[in-house]
């Protein structure tokens, strides 16, 4: 079992959420749950939209 903690999701740009909970399960848990986790969402992955809001938030 894991915690994801959303501590900084809001109400701005569902993609941003979703990069948030990405990357973390990337990071700390694995790829697999990563990729599950996007397969889960029942649409497809905007990659490239996702990426941009994980690298923005690398900035911060």
């Amino acid at each position: 079992m894991h915690f994801i903690d959303l501590g900084r999701g809001g109400i701005a740009d569902r993609w941003l959420d979703i990069a948030f909970v990405h990357r973390n399960l990337r990071e700390d848990v694995s790829d697999n749950a990563a990729n599950d986790f996007l397969r889960g969402l029942g649409e497809p992955d905007e990659c490239a939209k996702r990426e941009f809001f994980e690298q923005l938030d690398e900035l911060f």
